[in-house]
């Protein structure tokens, strides 16, 4: 019953809380968006895979990102 409540509270809605953020904060916020998704279209049309981390010189599985 309480998430249901939480739900209905206006100003803890998605909306209302972007809505507060400042426009540099909101433009930093899509830029960092919008290369992510560039990022996925790129790997997405080689056929590549989003996975490994380490990128050291003895790792097998060094990866895209």
């Amino acid at each position: 019953m309480k998430k249901c409540d939480d739900l209905l509270q206006t100003n803890q809605q998605i909306d209302v809380a972007f809505h507060s953020v400042s426009e540099s904060a909101k433009k930093d916020y899509f830029t960092r968006l919008n290369g992510s998704i560039d990022v996925a279209r790129i790997l997405a049309k080689q056929g590549l895979l989003f996975r490994g981390h380490d990128e050291s010189k003895d790792s097998l599985s060094k990866g895209n990102l």
